[in-house]
């Protein structure tokens, strides 16, 4: 996945999930439901990951995951609790 598309999806999410901003996402290629690669657009796994502080002063892992296409248009985004 090109580079520019990384930071365009990063500072949207970086928007949406202030807890993760400035965190270098991990990219993987996302497989497709069959489990085989077809020429057909690919979609990539970008994963943020932080720790934060609860409201108690508890540190817990803060995970965000966006799916999204070669073109950069986010599919779906999942966080963690």
């Amino acid at each position: 996945m090109k580079e520019e598309l990384i930071q365009n999806v990063s500072k949207n999410v970086y928007r949406r999930f202030p807890a993760v901003k400035g965190k270098r996402p991990k990219v993987r290629v996302q497989q497709s439901r069959s489990g085989k690669q077809t020429n057909t657009n690919k979609t990539y796994s970008l994963t943020y990951h932080n720790t934060v502080e609860t409201a108690n002063r508890k540190r817990m892992p803060y995970w965000v995951r966006v799916v999204v296409d070669e073109k950069g248009k986010v599919l779906k985004t999942t966080t963690s609790r």
